[in-house]
């Protein structure tokens, strides 16, 4: 696995303060723009940003429609017929929306029970990050 740092070049002032900042510039412009394309097909079909309208969503409707995305795709179809969208793009626009539901607060959590084990929190996840980006 190469652990290669994202660097700043140059003598940029603004590079080390940006290096502390969500690093945007690390999502390939092909998922955002299949992404985005998949959105306006939901958008079309059920209203924008409708997960925030709605009185909320539930979590396992959205896993059902991203897993049979991606089992088509698995499957050897590129592209949904009804939409004409990528599948993996359909996968992770109910990717966006899980997380974008969970962030405003209209999603409806209703996983099966989960095993016990160990919780890794936001923050733990985060000081995990910022510990592997220290040994590198």
């Amino acid at each position: 696995m190469n652990k290669s740092k994202v660097k700043q070049l140059g003598g940029d002032p603004k590079g080390a303060i940006g290096a502390t900042k969500t690093p945007l510039q690390l999502l390939p412009p092909v998922f955002l723009e299949k992404t985005s394309w998949a959105l306006r097909s939901g958008a079309i079909k059920y209203g924008q940003y409708n997960w925030r309208t709605s009185g909320g969503v539930e979590s396992q409707t959205y896993i059902g429609a991203l897993l049979r995305h991606v089992i088509a795709w698995q499957s050897g179809e590129t592209y949904d017929p009804e939409s004409g969208q990528n599948h993996l793009a359909h996968a992770a626009a109910g990717l966006a929306i899980l997380m974008d539901a969970e962030d405003f607060g209209t999603l409806i959590d209703n996983r099966p029970p989960r095993k016990p084990r160990p919780i890794l929190t936001e923050k733990g996840a985060k000081r995990k990050l910022v510990d592997l980006v220290k040994k590198d």
